[in-house]
């Protein structure tokens, strides 16, 4: 019967750099591209900001931020439109900035 080793056998052929490489590789496959929104979704998504800051209502915002999608819950705190930033306040007290460029989804709660 033949033992074989796996992958321990072509470890050493395997240098470091080649190690990082496909490493690399691997991680670079479950990146995401930012979609682009088109001007009627963009004005809808403007409409609901300003709804739910102006009522204080609780929303979601599903956000595009390092090649992955988020989500996060909370209440508006502030919208600036000099940093094009939205600080939201989340269930935990925590507040967040997001560029309101990365804006994907806004579901009022």
């Amino acid at each position: 019967m033949i033992h074989d080793r796996g992958h321990k056998k072509w470890t050493s052929l395997m240098i470091p750099e080649h190690t990082a490489m496909l490493q690399q590789w691997v991680a670079e496959q479950e990146d995401i591209r930012q979609p682009v929104l088109d001007e009627d979704r963009l004005e809808e998504l403007n409409t609901l900001l300003m709804h739910s800051w102006s009522d204080q209502r609780s929303i979601q915002v599903h956000y595009y931020n390092n090649k992955r999608f988020h989500d996060i819950r909370g209440c508006i705190r502030s919208i600036d439109p000099h940093t094009h930033t939205l600080t939201l306040l989340d269930l935990a007290g925590d507040k967040t900035c997001i560029s309101l460029y990365d804006i994907q989804d806004l579901i009022p709660y």
